[in-house]
């Protein structure tokens, strides 16, 4: 999977000679050159080549790349829903999260009918010392233990969240330190 966002900062727009003010526009027309760059078989749009210049991905894809929307790119949910594998937005309190899958899955019906376009959510995860610590609130997430963390991850999936993007913050281990908590008490304990 391929998870594109837009960017929001203008020095990042500036960087590469764009103006931020363009980014609704720079988002869809870069999504479909690098879904036509990414397909099985690839393809190269005139207007964003030289017709003198060929090129091959290496290596080339078995299949297609699923390319994600994280957050909305300027764009409207029918619009990714017609052209994304999914949508992949940031943790909200509960109640509120219901409310984006629910919008997300009338687009889905609405623009994409049939197809399977995946839920996903952004979550920061500032892992307590303690296995069972209490969830905190954080910014777009919890300080929370590693058992309260498998409850949270098991109530967005019934909710409807088909991936979980985990932004493991820093707390004095080692991201492999904190990794193998993950991989041990967390991700083992899930189905």
């Amino acid at each position: 999977m391929l998870g594109l966002g837009s960017g929001d900062r203008r020095e990042e727009f500036a960087a590469f000679g764009e103006d931020s003010d363009d980014r609704k526009e720079l988002y869809r027309r870069h999504w479909v050159e690098l879904d036509a760059a990414l397909g099985t078989p690839f393809r190269i749009l005139r207007a964003a080549a030289d017709p003198a210049i060929t090129f091959e991905l290496r290596p080339s894809a078995r299949s297609a790349i699923p390319m994600l929307a994280v957050g909305s790119g300027g764009q409207s949910l029918d619009w990714i829903a017609r052209n994304a594998a999914g949508w992949a937005t940031y943790h909200r309190p509960p109640a509120v999260q219901r409310d984006r899958h629910a919008l997300w899955r009338t687009a889905v019906d609405r623009s994409a009918s049939g197809q399977f376009r995946s839920f996903s959510v952004a979550l920061r995860v500032n892992l307590a010392e303690g296995r069972t610590a209490p969830a905190e609130d954080i910014e777009i997430g919890y300080r929370i233990g590693a058992r309260g963390l498998v409850r949270v991850l098991e109530s967005m999936r019934e909710a409807g969240t088909h991936h979980a993007l985990l932004n493991i913050v820093p707390n004095g281990r080692t991201a492999r330190e904190t990794l193998e908590i993950i991989a041990r008490d967390v991700l083992s304990v899930l189905d």
